[in-house]
């Protein structure tokens, strides 16, 4: 595979070559780690657009675009949510970095 990598064996891929390919054990589990963590802010990500929705319905109808980003800033429910989510993801970034660096060799949980 190095070879490959560096330009002196063929492009072509055996099977020898597939099987020289290394995955890192316990992939599967990071793997479903991030899956729920993506999830779980996902869950906030929505419930934050769904407030946002409600706004641009409710009694006086709030037109879209500049107006709606003013009218959802300014209301603590979306305001709440939203910043729910952005902690979530920031967390889980860092979190990805970590273990893509070697600092560490799992993902800890959302603690917030």
């Amino acid at each position: 595979m190095r070879r490959l990598q560096h330009g002196v064996k063929a492009t072509v891929i055996s099977f020898d070559n597939v099987r020289e390919i290394l995955i890192p054990p316990g992939i599967d589990k990071i793997s479903n780690i991030i899956r729920e963590q993506y999830s779980a802010l996902n869950r906030w990500h929505e419930k934050a657009m769904a407030r946002k929705e409600e706004l641009a319905t409710a009694g006086r109808r709030v037109s879209r675009g500049k107006e709606l980003k003013e009218a959802a800033e300014a209301d603590a429910e979306y305001r709440r949510r939203i910043e729910q989510a952005r902690r979530r993801l920031r967390h889980l970034v860092r979190e990805v970095e970590r273990y893509v660096s070697g600092e560490t060799e799992s993902i800890r949980a959302y603690v917030g």
